[in-house]
């Protein structure tokens, strides 16, 4: 079977040979006398500018024949197409029904050198070029194979400083390529005739021409390509077809386009594809049918488009998928996903609410507006930023046993963590922002792995250290932008952030600031509201802050010859230390002053109750 469809392939290509190029097998002496009778040459090559429909009938005809001679099926196939001809001759596309003539490139010396050309200049679409390079073709003694003699062969083939508004004829015949670079070269049109022996091609650059339309069959000669670049192009129309044939694709690049809408079934035949970009065009919508025979994806990128919607499951085959890129889509408010990832970023879109079953490792929803997240299984996060959104609870992540990074930040309506918190495994944790006013210890006292905690910009005044003892890998502490009373900022400085060298990062200097700055962070010296049930607890920190006080005097007596500054400041600690007890005494008058009251309240109960009672009797 595989020496029939070799033999079927050899005269498929030896009949278009035929056609396109009925000189090259004739000898050097003749050559120089074909050259005077090129509107015969020119007429046939016309004539081969069929429709896809029409390859599709070669091939039909080709396959049914194999028990013939060469001679023989060719001839009948000769016959066969011009037949054809005459049917699809209205099948063309725009560009074919304009008859261009053809500009015959006789050599590549003039302008080739080293796998790099230069200067070939064809940009009307009245004309295209025609590699008119002297080439043999030999028929192998099986019968069935053949070669290209005198082919010039290039690993890389280079045009620059080129124009093509019609990509070139014939060119595979003159040189054998593996990748081909027509980058910027201004090119509005490719057919199918374009790619005729071009078996070797690997890598086809097609970057920044004007391509609008990719036919249907365009690439059908062109069957071993893996590597496609259309990006930044006029592309708006694709039909299902256009990439028949393409079954070794494994990329494919067309962001920068025109794309309104991807065909169903645009990609069936692309079974080897690998990745797939699709960056700043103008789709609308990823429906179920676009990708269910591509189950070799791994990654896909549609960002900067106008999605308004991705069907629910449009990768539920893809479960090799590592990379879904849909970032930038403003249109997009709603993503619920039947998908198995590995990385999945969609921000900077409208999202509202995020539901995804199956699982995801590491997801990116920043820059949304997130009120409502679901993950079917938490457990597999790896890492999750949420930052800049509107959410106000993160109940369905605290069974988020194996998250490592979890960014909260520009949240501020959530005000706390869910309870319990499972998740134990976080080495970074960013809260800032979030309205937090007291510290969610126990999620953070578990987070033995913690190496960065961000609690800046939140309305947090004081923190107990001892809470933190068992972070003992903490080498981050953002604690800016607080409303830190400065009693206690010193204890976390003094007890937590100095002895282990924590950096803690430095508030924006104020001139007008009416408290102080301690180290760099903003603070005001405050006495913090308590009640006769906080008089025991007051009371055991009353020796350490009278310890606290005879050091300050201490100190003060020390340094008696310093600086007038650095004295006058521990004048002011002093003084407000002073104060606070001014103030707690006058508190502890008050109390004394309402329990005499009540005293002398109950005192006139009972002589009231002892006067009823006597009267009674």
């Amino acid at each position: 079977m595989l020496a029939k469809r070799k033999f079927a392939n050899s005269l498929l290509f030896i009949f278009a040979l035929c056609l396109l190029a009925p000189r090259t097998v004739h000898s050097a002496e003749a050559y120089d006398d074909d050259t005077e009778d090129s509107s015969t040459v020119e007429e046939s090559v016309e004539l081969s500018l069929l429709s896809a429909e029409v390859i599709d009938g070669i091939r039909e005809n080709t396959a049914e024949t194999t028990t013939t001679t060469a001679t023989s099926t060719m001839n009948l196939e000769t016959t066969t197409t011009t037949t054809q001809l005459a049917n699809d001759v209205e099948k063309r596309n725009d560009y074919e029904d304009i008859r261009p003539q053809l500009r015959y490139i006789k050599t590549l010396d003039d302008n080739c050198l080293e796998g790099f050309c230069y200067n070939f200049h064809y940009g009307d679409l009245n004309e295209v070029a025609f590699f008119d390079v002297k080439t043999e073709v030999r028929i192998n003694k099986d019968e069935t194979t053949y070669d290209i003699v005198n082919a010039r062969n290039y690993d890389t083939l280079v045009f620059e400083n080129s124009t093509f508004a019609r990509f070139p004829l014939h060119l595979f015949y003159a040189v054998s390529v593996k990748e081909l670079d027509v980058r910027n070269c201004s090119i509005k049109a490719v057919t199918w005739e374009c790619f005729l022996m071009a078996q070797g091609l690997r890598i086809l650059l097609l970057s920044n021409n004007r391509l609008e339309s990719i036919e249907p069959g365009t690439f059908d000669f062109a069957n071993d390509l893996q590597y496609l670049f259309l990006d930044s192009n006029r592309l708006s129309n694709l039909q299902r077809e256009s990439f028949k044939g393409l079954t070794q694709l494994r990329y494919l690049e067309m962001s920068r386009n025109q794309l309104t809408e991807l065909p169903n079934g645009l990609f069936d035949t692309l079974t080897a594809l690998e990745e797939l970009r699709l960056d700043d065009n103008r789709l609308r919508k990823l429906t179920n049918k676009i990708f269910p025979n591509n189950l070799n994806l791994l990654i896909l990128s549609a960002g900067a488009n106008r999605l308004e919607e991705i069907e629910d499951h449009t990768f539920r085959r893809q479960d090799k998928l590592i990379i879904l890129d849909v970032t930038n889509n403003p249109e997009l408010r709603t993503l619920v996903l039947l998908l198995q990832l590995q990385n999945l970023a969609a921000s900077n879109c409208a999202l509202t609410r995020v539901n995804i079953y199956g699982y995801v490792r590491n997801v990116d929803l920043s820059n949304n507006r997130i009120t409502e997240l679901y993950f079917a299984q938490p457990d597999v996060l790896t890492t999750l930023s949420l930052r800049n959104n509107s959410l106000e609870q993160i109940a369905s992540l605290s069974r988020a046993t194996n998250l490592q990074v979890l960014e909260l930040c520009d949240n501020p309506n959530m005000s706390t963590l869910p309870s319990p918190w499972l998740a134990n495994s976080l080495t970074r944790l960013n809260l800032g922002n979030t309205g937090l006013k007291q510290l969610p210890v126990e999620a953070i006292a578990e987070q033995t792995q913690l190496i960065y905690l961000n609690v800046s910009h939140n309305h947090l005044r004081e923190i107990n250290p001892q809470n933190f003892k068992y972070l003992e890998n903490l080498t981050r502490f953002d604690i800016r932008g607080n409303d830190w009373n400065c009693y206690n900022l010193n204890v976390l400085m003094d007890m937590l952030l100095k002895p282990h060298a924590i950096i803690y990062g430095n508030d924006d200097m104020d001139a007008e600031f009416p408290g102080e700055y301690i180290n760099g962070i903003a603070c005001m010296y405050r006495i913090e509201n308590w009640s006769v049930d906080d008089s025991a607890a007051a009371a055991g920190s009353d020796q350490q802050t009278m310890e606290s006080m005879g050091n300050t005097v201490f100190r003060l007596a020390q340094l008696q010859k310093q600086p007038q500054e650095e004295v006058e400041s521990l004048r002011r600690e002093l003084k407000a230390i002073v104060s606070i007890y001014e103030q707690k005494f006058d508190r502890a008058f008050q109390l004394i002053e309402d329990l005499n009251a009540r005293l002398r309240a109950f005192e006139n109960l009972n002589a009231t109750l002892f006067q009823h009672v006597t009267i009674t009797v």
